[in-house]
């Protein structure tokens, strides 16, 4: 019985030490790979000409976009649901499950 054990162990160390090697040399690979070919830069890439809209006006302008979809989209569910329910729901209720038990 305590030989099964002992070798249960060894086989359990062994299998560990296998896969933190394992994992440590593919850290290594990824190491000399970002070394071999570094990260080209962002600015060399992105070139942006004098008078055209930058990144930043972008993201901005997606953004409010997103901001204003989603304030219609929920204004429609509100008017849906109180048009089908006739009253309008309470979806800021604190009690996590009220609307659960109904």
């Amino acid at each position: 019985m305590g030989s099964d054990l002992i070798i249960g162990l060894r086989i359990s160390v062994l299998g560990l030490a296998i896969t933190f090697l394992a994992m440590g040399l593919v850290i290594l690979v990824m190491i000399l790979l970002l070394r071999l070919f570094p990260a080209r830069s962002v600015a060399k890439k992105s070139a942006v000409e004098p008078g055209t809209v930058g990144p930043e006006a972008v993201d901005e302008q997606a953004l409010e976009e997103m901001a204003v979809a989603l304030a219609v989209g929920i204004c429609l569910l509100e008017q849906d649901s109180a048009f089908n329910s006739g009253a309008m729901p309470d979806y800021r209720e604190p009690s996590l499950g009220k609307l659960l038990e109904e």
